[in-house]
């Protein structure tokens, strides 16, 4: 006859361990699924996180519209978020970014620079410093 032994123990660390490094991992597949396809980041706080900013955008077929002094409580606030609380905007998520199609209801077909330079990266990628001074065009 063969002598049965009772089951081992769980060991309770190697479990909780093993929870976590799950958990961790779901969180960073998460967090790349959400930067890959174009999710937002905006975490807002309770103080003024950028300041100063001028934002200038210039539409084909009507006079440029303009503000000064804008702010944004958004943390690493981008031109996304600045053109998002400051004006009506329509845009298109991609993978490696938004493109803005519609300005205050005019478009398509915008640009933008930041302090006379050209990004080369979508709009809710780059992040603003204060006194940035923001151009869209359109096209």
């Amino acid at each position: 006859m063969t002598e049965q032994r009772p089951p081992k123990a769980i060991n309770k660390k190697a479990t909780l361990v093993l929870f976590m490094v799950s958990f961790s991992a779901l969180i960073v597949v998460y967090s790349s699924l959400t930067i890959f396809l174009g999710g937002s980041k905006r975490i807002e706080t309770d103080r003024i996180t950028l300041s100063n900013v001028t934002i200038w955008v210039y539409y084909k077929e009507r006079a440029p519209a303009h503000k000064d002094g804008v702010s944004s409580r958004v943390l690493d606030a981008t031109v996304f978020d600045v053109m998002h609380d400051e004006f009506s905007i329509r845009y298109i998520p991609y993978p490696t970014g938004y493109l803005i199609e519609w300005i205050n209801d005019a478009g398509p077909n915008w640009t933008y620079m930041v302090n006379n330079e050209s990004p080369q990266i979508a709009c809710n990628k780059f992040v603003l410093m204060n006194g940035s001074v923001v151009i869209w065009t359109q096209g």
